[in-house]
């Protein structure tokens, strides 16, 4: 960790990002490993796919050069969905988590800074997993994507990313707090789910 680094990104976010009232309440730092973690499932696709693509080109291509390009989609394919897992864990090193008393903030730093916010509306599905050690993960949102299968019936089914979270912070507890303190009381949720 570079002390610089995290000293101009805490300046940053103080000057630059935050409104007028809001204050933060808490802030962590995600751990790679976590973050890779998140998309263990494609990683483990991408896997099956690059030793499948592998052997396939492997075994076939001194018969036919052409029989080799399903295996050669394979390997592209596999690495393709195992970078999700590396792009997570490179990213989470230059990553900075906080809670305001308005909304969390994700904070990414290298050549330029970039934020991305979730108000309280935005959070669903407030979910902690935490360690014996207090670290852990808090997820508090996932994605819901649409897709065909191979009897081309649509399917919906959810995904949680980097930014549907906070991975791998040493305060769990702390983070999950501050979390739930964004979500709207129960008296201020109208029957159909809306904020009023």
């Amino acid at each position: 960790m570079n002390a610089d680094r995290d000293a101009a990104v805490l300046t940053y976010v103080e000057n630059a990002v935050l409104n007028e009232g809001e204050e933060i309440v808490w802030r962590g730092r995600p751990s790679p490993g976590a973050c890779a973690r998140i998309q263990l499932s494609r990683t483990v696709a991408g896997v099956v796919f690059i030793i499948v693509g592998g052997a396939w080109t492997i075994f076939l291509i001194n018969i036919q050069i052409w029989m080799a390009i399903p295996g050669l989609v394979g390997l592209v394919f596999g690495a393709k969905l195992s970078g999700h897992a590396l792009a997570n864990y490179l990213r989470a090193g230059r990553s900075y988590y906080a809670v305001t008393n308005k909304r969390i903030l994700i904070i990414t730093a290298g050549r330029s800074i970039s934020v991305d916010s979730v108000t309280g509306s935005e959070i669903r599905k407030l979910r902690r997993v935490e360690k014996p050690d207090g670290a852990g993960n808090v997820s508090y949102r996932s994605t819901t994507k649409v897709g065909r299968d191979h009897n081309d019936y649509i399917r919906t089914y959810t995904s949680v990313g980097f930014k549907d979270g906070l991975w791998g912070v040493a305060d769990v507890a702390g983070a999950a707090r501050a979390i739930a303190a964004l979500q709207p009381a129960p008296d201020e949720v109208s029957s159909d789910g809306q904020s009023e």
